[in-house]
């Protein structure tokens, strides 16, 4: 189990989006949005579907309209990347404070929530995040990584599921799935 725990880290690190971007243009109310999530699901291969959630994390890291958001966020990421968690979450929580509808800010709170071991704190944004942008494939893996910690393998391989409909080379190949498959089986790990 430890090292399906590492693996998952690993998968909600990648798939965190500790990005940092250039200004893009709307968060989750970006026009490209929605063609970038149907270029996801068709994606060729590996390399191209990691090219298009790239352009989808900058899409979903970006206000709308409020550049002190964008530099709150952007200094957010940074204090995530140098181990300031605290930090992190206090800004995360004033961006949100500031406006409870964008998606990435509950997100990223979420993550930080859940390096802190703050699991039903990360669940809660988590699902916040969803209720603001479905197709947050980001969020999805986050709580597969949260109901694992949880010890609730049947829901994280749900949500893994989820995360890869949306972003079906996300898990493609990964021991993760077959990990929880088999541990539901009641096979060892």
């Amino acid at each position: 189990m430890k090292n399906l725990r590492f693996s998952l880290c690993l998968v909600w690190f990648v798939c965190g989006g500790f990005l940092i971007s250039s200004p893009a243009l709307a968060g989750q109310n970006n026009p490209a949005l929605p063609g970038l999530l149907a270029a996801l699901k068709t994606a060729p291969d590996p390399l191209a579907a990691e090219k298009i959630a790239n352009d989808i994390w900058q899409v979903w890291i970006e206000h709308d309209t409020d550049p002190v958001i964008n530099r709150q966020m952007q200094r957010g990421l940074l204090l995530m990347q140098n181990g300031k968690l605290q930090q992190a979450a206090g800004l995360f929580t004033r961006i949100i404070e500031a406006d409870p509808q964008f998606a990435e800010a509950w997100n990223k709170r979420a993550t930080v929530y859940f390096q802190l071991g703050m699991m039903a704190e990360s669940k809660a944004d988590i699902a916040r995040t969803l209720a603001l942008e479905e197709s947050h494939f980001g969020a999805l893996s986050g709580l597969g990584l949260v109901e694992i910690h949880l010890g609730r393998p049947e829901a994280a391989l749900a949500a893994f599921r989820a995360a890869g409909e949306i972003h079906p080379q996300m898990l493609y190949n990964s021991p993760i799935i077959a990990s929880l498959e088999a541990l539901l089986r009641g096979r060892p790990l």
